[in-house]
């Protein structure tokens, strides 16, 4: 099992942060 590197964790969670950004952002648009 490789461990778990600090830079790979930020990665994951910039990616899950876009993934919320994205959903909320077209939620407003929606709303709009």
């Amino acid at each position: 099992m490789k461990k778990f590197k600090a830079k790979d964790q930020t990665k994951t969670y910039s990616v899950r942060h876009d993934k919320s950004t994205t959903c909320s952002f077209r939620k407003a648009a929606k709303s709009q």
